[in-house]
């Protein structure tokens, strides 16, 4: 059995770690060394989130629900996106209608999100993000992280 105070503190400690990374190109006193050991706690929050399976999504959607900030939807795309097929497209679309009311503060962490996941994975989501004919948000998603990483769509 899980202890959900842990997968608590890995959801949380994730989503901070995600913010402290994006909010670092403002501070002119973490060195690489900094960067590397935050990317390195954010990846092992992210790996316990993983490892709870079902509580992780549920508690990472908990805390999107409660905060709606750009760290939370983050963790949440993150472990949504990075689930089985048959889960991922169900759980995204639970995240979109979140995201749909106010994108300019949860956008960010959102292509953060795709942009970690394995390269394969992440061409997956911006093609099929960039086929969606309803939703302009998707297509501002996918191009935003073909923006921020040019070379993920011809690997």
């Amino acid at each position: 059995m899980e202890n959900i105070d842990v997968i608590y503190r890995h959801v949380g400690d994730a989503s901070f770690y995600w913010s402290q990374i994006d909010k670092i190109s403002y501070s002119n006193t973490v060195t690489i060394d900094g960067v590397l050991n935050f990317e390195k706690i954010l990846t092992a929050h992210l790996d316990g989130v993983i490892e709870a399976n079902r509580i992780g999504w549920d508690i990472s959607l908990n805390q999107l629900e409660r905060w709606r900030g750009a760290g939370e939807i983050f963790v949440c795309s993150f472990i949504a996106l990075s689930s089985p097929p048959e889960l991922s497209l169900p759980k995204w679309k639970i995240i979109e209608k979140i995201l749909i009311a106010d994108p300019y503060r949860m956008l960010r962490g959102v292509v953060s999100a795709i942009l970690r996941l394995k390269n394969r994975e992440s061409r997956n989501w911006i093609i099929h993000f960039l086929k969606q004919r309803d939703s302009d948000l998707t297509k501002i998603i996918a191009w935003r992280c073909l923006a921020a990483s040019s070379n993920i769509i011809s690997q």
